[in-house]
Formats: C-alpha cells, structure tokens, sequence
C-alpha cells in the first residue's frame, strides 16, 4: 500500500520577519501541508545548513516566499528564489507589505502571481488563494521515501 505523501512547503523569508511568518506557518499547517523553515527546521551543525537548505528546497513541492523589505534585502532569499526559479519549482510570492520590490528580485519572481496580503484578513488569504496555489504544482503519485 503507497502511503499518500504529504506537500511540503519551503517558507523563503528573512529571519527578522520570523514571528510574522510564522502565523503563516501555523496555519498553512492547519490545513495539512507540511512547511519547512529554517529556524525550526535546521540542524545543531552550522556547518551543514548550506547543503540542508538546498536539500530542502529542493525537495519541497512549493516554495512560499514571505516578501517584505527585509526578505527583499537578503541575499539568501535571493539565493534561494533563483535556486527554485531556475529548477521550474512553483513560488508563491506573498506579499506582506506595500513597497518597491527591487528589480534584481523582479527578475526572479515576475513570472508568478503575487498574492497581495497586507491589509487583509490572513484566513481570506489562505482559503481564497494560497492554499490552492501552494497545491498547484505538487505530483501525488510522488511516493514518500
């Protein structure tokens, strides 16, 4: 019997939004998919979180980019969207606060759908659109290893 694999869902965000995000996490969690964010997810060993964050990344059905200032500033979320982009993985960009996202992101993350969630009501946002897209690339005959 095939055990129904679980999505996976890889949080892009800066560290400096972590407590926001997390109610993010919290609830996307809520609904059965499964997230993987750094600060939680990480191993003790410093010396590994280069290939464990890739590994992550790569085996994760969505990519969930929380974008603010601060994400759009860190040269790892950028690290990490261009990684997902260049693999044709699906990003979500939600985007969390109004403002200029830099041209050097753009390039990575013009081609998908920014779901606008500042000012609004983060229950809406999850069951009106997130959900669905966080869902949309990922293959149930994947079986878990």
């Amino acid at each position: 019997m095939i055990q129904e694999k679980k999505v996976i869902v890889f949080v892009s965000h800066s560290s400096e939004d972590y407590d926001d995000v997390m109610k993010w996490v919290n609830l996307i969690e809520t609904k059965g998919l499964k997230c993987w964010i750094s600060e939680r997810d990480l191993s003790d060993d410093c010396s590994s979180w280069p290939k464990e964050i890739m590994n992550a990344l790569f085996n994760s059905d969505s990519v969930l980019l929380y974008l603010t200032r601060s994400s759009a500033d860190s040269g790892q979320v950028e690290n990490e969207i261009s990684n997902a982009s260049n693999k044709g993985m699906n990003v979500v960009p939600l985007i969390a606060e109004d403002f200029e996202i830099p041209d050097r992101l753009k390039y990575h993350i013009g081609k998908y759908e920014f779901i606008y969630s500042y000012q609004r009501d983060i229950n809406d946002v999850l069951n009106k659109s997130l959900y669905k897209r966080l869902l949309k690339n990922f293959n149930a005959e994947r079986k878990k290893f």
